[in-house]
């Protein structure tokens, strides 16, 4: 679509783009009219930039995809999979451009430890930390826009703008 550029250079065309991204956080009988709102916002000139990138999205993930599959109103946990954060952290502690076998071995060893640990804890009925303050810091203040937009005091558009600055203020 060749939007790189715009994207990075046009501000108002990134607040909009993020605005899309920003979908999936509103209730699910509102995204068709959450878009729509973005559609009405939008100046003649930015329509004209990001009208495929806006059939491209209609086309897929609101008719092939349904919408409660990409929909995370209310969802606490949002990270694309249970596993993701795991292996970023396993490969930033093996990744080196000159690997050996006991590096590996070591980190092995490491995150076996940890896992012990965290079951021990478990078992003694204590909570295991495993979230940081970046990403505590972001839900709570999903969290604060979601009771925000949940008793009507945030419009669609406003709800979608202030998330979309949220992940991008949290590097998200």
């Amino acid at each position: 679509m060749g939007l790189t550029t715009v994207y990075t250079n046009n501000e108002s065309i990134k607040g909009r783009i993020r605005q899309l991204m920003a979908l999936g956080f509103l209730l699910v009988p509102c995204i068709r009219e959450g878009l729509q709102a973005i559609v009405d916002s939008l100046s003649n000139a930015e329509y004209d930039i990001l009208e495929s990138l806006f059939q491209y999205f209609v086309s897929w993930w609101c008719e092939r995809i349904p919408l409660s599959m990409w929909n995370v109103h209310g969802v606490q946990r949002r990270t694309k999979n249970n596993c993701e954060g795991w292996h970023n952290k396993f490969s930033w502690k093996v990744n080196r451009h000159h690997q050996d076998i006991w590096r590996l071995i070591f980190a092995l060893q490491s995150e076996q430890a940890n896992s012990t640990r965290e079951r021990l804890q478990i078992l003694g009925g204590q909570e295991v930390q495993r979230r940081n303050r970046e990403y505590d810091s972001l839900n709570r203040d999903l969290d604060r826009l979601k009771e925000l937009y949940d008793i009507g005091l945030l419009s669609d558009l406003d709800y979608l703008t202030a998330v979309s600055y949220s992940l991008a203020r949290h590097g998200a």
